[in-house]
């Protein structure tokens, strides 16, 4: 309080306090309202949902695996591979779910798809007769 005039008042102050968590949990919300959209047939809706969410809470492997998962099913394979990297590396589960995620069919014919997802080695080279 404060002393006004011959009186003494309160003044309010409006204070904002940051909510470290806040970030994360609307990450997490995009990431859902993404799959959602995907369950609705939403495509182009699910991969913009899934980025907001990947961009606020870039330190989530799920945010970072969901959007991977939508990048590939709109046809951004190269977009998709860098994610899913990323997403492995923040939490390794993900490598053997994406090992048998059909979301990403579409990157299974990839060399490095194969390397480092499901762990297969390149044929080697044939040797000259």
């Amino acid at each position: 309080y404060e002393r006004i005039g011959e009186r003494e008042r309160f003044k309010f102050v409006l204070t904002r306090i940051y909510n470290a968590g806040a970030r994360s949990d609307r990450g997490r919300a995009h990431t859902t309202n993404g799959r959602l959209l995907f369950n609705d047939g939403d495509l182009p809706g699910a991969l913009a949902e899934t980025g907001i969410g990947a961009r606020l809470a870039p330190e989530l492997g799920a945010t970072r695996y969901h959007h991977a998962a939508m990048l590939a099913l709109n046809g951004h394979d190269d977009d998709s591979m860098r994610e899913l990297l990323a997403a492995i590396k923040i939490d390794g589960r993900f490598l053997d779910k994406a090992a048998k995620d059909e979301d990403f069919d579409s990157l299974r014919v990839r060399q490095d798809f194969q390397e480092r997802i499901l762990k297969l080695k390149p044929p080697p080279a044939p040797t000259p007769p």
